[in-house]
């Protein structure tokens, strides 16, 4: 009965495969909640999309061809409107985790065939104001955040907001100029973190960083020459 006088919850869908892109196009198009306006196949057409049209819900895929999701999402985030953030993924690293934990989205969905029927109605959750984790989920940020090892613990807010650039490899100077920071206090906080991380080389770390998820956060196709809100202050 107050679905038929609720208006329509615009949705956009961040994806570069063309079947999940029909997939979750004909998903929502058949909901009674959700006015869906469009795929953004990359994540410069995505963000243009958003720009757009403005939609309350962006369903993000983590693994685009010319950025990171979490790149993305940490874009969508500075633009400064009330978009509400869904992840839709079969990956759940670090980097994930810590976006969840850190609030930067506002649910995660696996991407499996059983949002057929509760996509939808996780979308709306979502654009009310509410968020969507799994419990698995929940418990594996908690894990990550709580444990003995845990690196977040142990880095400090500025050695995390660097993790990613020093994880594309990118030189002091480079990492100096997009966090307006020398050269040398850059080269500071690598010696840092490699000795909390127990890691002995740069080319190491660039392998830890991949395997968590912190790699390729910035990307030209973005238009990012610098890092945005989220990654530094």
């Amino acid at each position: 009965m107050q679905a038929t006088s609720e208006k329509k919850i615009k949705v956009v869908y961040i994806e570069d495969d063309p079947l999940w892109g029909d997939v979750i196009a004909k998903i929502l198009k058949r909901s009674r909640w959700c006015e869906f306006m469009g795929v953004g196949r990359c994540g410069k057409d995505g963000l243009a999309l958003v720009q757009r049209s403005v939609p309350k819900v962006v369903i993000v895929d983590l693994m685009l061809p010319d950025c990171s999701g979490r790149e993305l999402v940490e874009r969508l985030n500075s633009v400064g409107t009330d978009t509400r953030l869904l992840l839709l993924t079969v990956v759940l690293n670090d980097s994930t985790m810590l976006m969840i934990a850190d609030q930067l989205v506002h649910g995660i969905v696996w991407k499996n065939t059983c949002i057929v029927n509760s996509l939808p109605r996780i979308v709306r959750e979502v654009a009310l104001g509410g968020s969507y984790v799994p419990q698995e989920i929940r418990m594996a940020v908690n894990a990550l955040r709580t444990g003995p090892d845990a690196y977040c613990k142990m880095l400090s807010k500025r050695e995390m907001e660097l993790l990613p650039m020093l994880g594309h490899g990118d030189s002091n100077q480079d990492i100096g100029a997009a966090f307006s920071i020398s050269p040398l206090t850059v080269k500071f906080h690598r010696e840092k973190i490699m000795q909390k991380l127990g890691i002995h080389s740069s080319d190491r770390l660039i392998r830890w960083a991949a395997e968590k998820g912190f790699s390729s956060f910035f990307s030209p196709a973005l238009g990012l020459s610098k890092p945005v809100r989220g990654l530094v202050q």
